[in-house]
């Protein structure tokens, strides 16, 4: 059984809480909860994990492939826009990475992505449908189909 990992970005243990938040109601939890099921669907493991420290998600990527992680399903989140040790670290990876954002983060021109040209493929803007969709992509990518 292929393992992934679910990385998500900078605030979102704070998701779905508070008024004003960006994406509604919807929390880390929620998220977590649609791509394991998708994974039991998919018939892979999935373990999700969230800092918002820089140094401890890039420390996470680094030991990816010796925990014996398939791929990477990553929301980067506004670290899409500051994230280049991510980024950096991201590309001396030998798995592929599905990097999603639940908005099209493309139609904000003042946005930058350093993620992007590190990560295998990128899925914006189907609403949090991108954690199902990026995971059974990124899972067929694993298999080679």
């Amino acid at each position: 059984m292929e393992k992934i990992l679910m990385l998500h970005g900078l605030n979102h243990d704070q998701m779905g809480k508070g008024e004003g938040s960006v994406h509604g109601a919807v929390t880390m939890d929620d998220l977590d909860q649609l791509v394991e099921k998708t994974a039991a669907a998919l018939g892979v493991e999935v373990d999700s994990y969230q800092n918002n420290e820089e140094t401890e998600v890039i420390r996470r990527i680094e030991t990816a492939e010796a925990e014996h992680y398939a791929g990477i399903l990553f929301n980067p989140a506004d670290w899409m826009d500051t994230g280049s040790g991510i980024a950096e670290a991201l590309a001396k990876l030998m798995i592929p990475v599905m990097e999603i954002h639940i908005s099209n983060v493309d139609k904000r021109a003042d946005r930058t992505n350093v993620i992007a040209p590190s990560v295998t493929g990128l899925l914006t803007g189907f609403g949090v449908k991108v954690y199902s969709y990026g995971l059974r992509i990124l899972v067929a990518e694993i298999r080679k189909e």
